[in-house]
């Protein structure tokens, strides 16, 4: 298989607001991820796996290395980040902290839809249309989409933020401990829904987990 995404001597830091010294969080990262592959980025809380994801995602820019996603660099020579979040949509993503991730203030359907008028320039009534249709492609029930986050379960939440991740259709979606706080019963659709989308939509998958077993349990079920 080829290789699709590349990151190279990847390394950030943060500056401690109470001392002022500098925290390393990545320290010369460097992996490849081939088409198809299901991939998982495993470590101990704060040993900075979420940041990895971001800085993949275009949301920081690294103090030193570099991202390649298809033979091009998604940096400029100036160091800016070429696209808008995860390259144009061309990178999705499930975050952590779902319920945050997301505007509260918004019903369902425009979640979802604002990403589309945003990354592919879709009316409101285009990307509402689309909206409904991934909602509907992730088996959450189209009466749903008027509600607003406060009135869905953790599972009904998450099932939207993956409907959100694969809007623009991306080639790789990273999962930021994507059903770790939810329960074992609900993992499972999750892992089997996420398994069914792979299938289908040839989608790659970057997962973040905090152990390994973690991580081998999800990826034998995802490549069933």
């Amino acid at each position: 298989m080829s290789v699709w995404l590349e990151a190279r001597d990847l390394s950030q830091r943060y500056q401690l607001r109470a001392t002022g010294e500098w925290q390393a969080a990545l320290q010369s990262v460097s992996f490849s991820i081939a088409r198809g592959e299901c991939v998982g980025i495993v470590g101990a809380i704060g040993s900075g796996k979420s940041t990895l994801g971001r800085v993949l995602l275009g949301l920081e820019r690294p103090k030193r290395g570099e991202v390649i996603l298809a033979g091009a660099s998604l940096y400029e020579k100036s160091g800016l980040w070429r696209c808008s979040i995860g390259n144009g949509g061309r990178i999705g993503a499930v975050f952590q902290d779902y319920a945050s991730s997301v505007n509260p203030l918004m019903s369902i359907t425009d979640i979802v839809a604002e990403l589309l008028r945003l990354q592919r320039r879709l009316g409101c009534t285009a990307a509402r249309e689309r909206a409904g249709a991934l909602l509907h492609q992730v088996g959450l029930d189209g009466t749903l989409g008027t509600r607003y986050l406060h009135q869905l379960s953790g599972g009904q939440m998450q099932h939207l933020c993956i409907a959100r991740a694969i809007s623009c259709e991306p080639e790789l979606v990273v999962l930021d401990e994507a059903v770790s706080a939810l329960d074992v019963a609900i993992q499972r659709q999750i892992i089997d829904l996420l398994a069914d989308l792979r299938q289908r939509l040839g989608l790659t998958y970057l997962f973040i987990c905090v152990s390994v077993c973690c991580f081998c349990i999800r990826a034998e079920s995802l490549n069933r």
